[in-house]
């Protein structure tokens, strides 16, 4: 958005609609639209996908409160790598916009995804291959299934064949973006690369592969939320059927399997784990409990605070379990931006890291503060 750069800003419902305000509490949209929520991270590039509860259709409007792609739309699918794709009433072409407003129109395919290092995946007649921003298959559609390039990496599917017992299994590999295939197919599922690592899956489990196709971790576990804890080096992971553990790249156990659940990590190298019903905290760079379980539930540790709830009350704790801000809340979220949402009988507002009021609670529902481009 021209001349806010660095302008944190929030999505608020108030009256039933929704609006986005910024940290000072001023109205930049004001609370006159249906807000699609599932592209809450869209905010961050100053883009907003809102109704104007007229049509029921969406569109992308800026900080401007200016529709940059106008409310046409009855499904937006995700901002990836700077294009947004949207699905219009004719099923036959599928529209891809920048955010500026650049537009995208590829015909002839029966589907595609996102885009993803100069190639978008693309379907035809049942089979994909990869296509360029202008609509050219640059790898031809020769395989069962795509997923999105990685790391300079695409798992497809080659087809299938029987296993021992006579059933059909799925062979995934990895291919570059010259469709060479680099890692060959002997997968029954294949996942994404995330920096130098992906999952894979053999006879039902999951393992861990880097880009030159070297099995790091033998395919016998069960991983959980891989793709974002592969972010910060690690997995959660278990044996089937058994307590959750963190586990490095290397294969090594940070934290024996002995959880029933953990939470997202956060920035400050922590993450929620829960034991025997009680949530509580652990280094998992180093496996070091930081706080024992004792609480309801438990968020995510950022700005070295976290949300944790204690006889029905949400407040925040630090990284050795010291109330920061005391549980006077009926919910919290974590911070984002030094400042976080949380609710009393009034509704939703903010707080500081000192537990001041920031903007008073008003709004019935509230999201973090994002940094807008």
């Amino acid at each position: 958005m021209p001349g806010n750069k660095n302008l944190t800003v929030a999505a608020v419902m108030q009256n039933g609609k929704w609006g986005i305000i910024d940290s000072n509490s001023k109205w930049l949209i004001q609370p006159e639209y249906e807000y699609y929520e599932n592209a809450t991270p869209w905010i961050k590039h100053g883009l907003c996908a809102l109704s104007s509860g007229q049509t029921g259709k969406y569109g992308l409007m800026n900080l401007a409160e200016e529709w940059i792609i106008p409310p046409h739309y009855p499904d937006i699918y995700a901002f990836r790598n700077g294009f947004i794709e949207l699905h219009g009433d004719n099923p036959s072409i599928r529209e891809f916009y920048e955010k500026d407003g650049s537009k995208h129109v590829f015909k002839g395919v029966d589907g595609i995804s996102g885009f993803s290092e100069g190639l978008f995946a693309a379907e035809l007649k049942g089979h994909f291959g990869f296509v360029n921003a202008s609509g050219q298959f640059v790898i031809d559609p020769v395989y069962r299934n795509a997923h999105d390039f990685s790391s300079g990496r695409a798992a497809v599917d080659t087809g299938e064949e029987l296993d021992e017992k006579g059933d059909r299994i799925k062979l995934f590999g990895y291919i570059d973006n010259s469709g060479k295939m680099v890692i060959p197919p002997s997968f029954e599922y294949a996942f994404e690369f995330v920096g130098n690592y992906a999952v894979v899956s053999v006879n039902g489990h999951f393992g861990l592969i880097d880009k030159a196709g070297k099995i790091h971790i033998q395919p016998q576990y069960e991983f959980y939320d891989f793709q974002t804890t592969l972010m910060y080096g690690f997995l959660i992971a278990s044996l089937p059927a058994g307590q959750l553990g963190l586990m490095g790249v290397n294969g090594k156990w940070i934290v024996e399997p002995r959880f029933s659940q953990f939470g997202e990590p956060g920035t400050s190298d922590v993450i929620a784990v829960k034991d025997h019903g009680l949530w509580g905290f652990l280094d998992f760079q180093t496996g070091a409990m930081l706080v024992t379980p004792q609480f309801e539930a438990a968020g995510v540790f950022n700005d070295d605070m976290a949300p944790v709830k204690t006889n029905g009350k949400y407040g925040y704790i630090n990284k050795k379990g010291k109330w920061l801000v005391p549980p006077t809340f009926i919910d919290a979220a974590h911070f984002s931006q030094h400042l976080a949402a949380v609710r009393t009988r009034d509704g939703y507002g903010y707080i500081n890291e000192a537990g001041a009021w920031i903007i008073r609670p008003q709004f019935e529902k509230a999201g973090n503060f994002t940094l807008a481009e």
